[in-house]
């Protein structure tokens, strides 16, 4: 899931998303030099595209920041 233009995946984020993760997940990051994307990883190593997006969208209106369009 990218995040937001212009949204930078910082100290106060990194701390929210971990902050609403279901239990016994983790997430990664990564970025392709412009965009910064997360993936939430189950705890069977899975990924769900639409609970990256809600756990995103949380961690980000936590911080009053802008969230993803649905």
């Amino acid at each position: 899931m990218f995040l937001p233009d212009g949204q930078k995946m910082d100290s106060p984020l990194s701390e929210a998303i971990i902050g609403v993760l279901p239990a016994g997940s983790t997430f990664g990051f990564n970025t392709d030099g412009q965009r910064v994307w997360i993936d939430v990883i189950g705890p069977d190593l899975s990924r769900d595209r639409e609970i990256s997006r809600a756990v995103l969208n949380t961690a980000l209106a936590s911080l009053g920041r802008p969230v993803l369009d649905s």
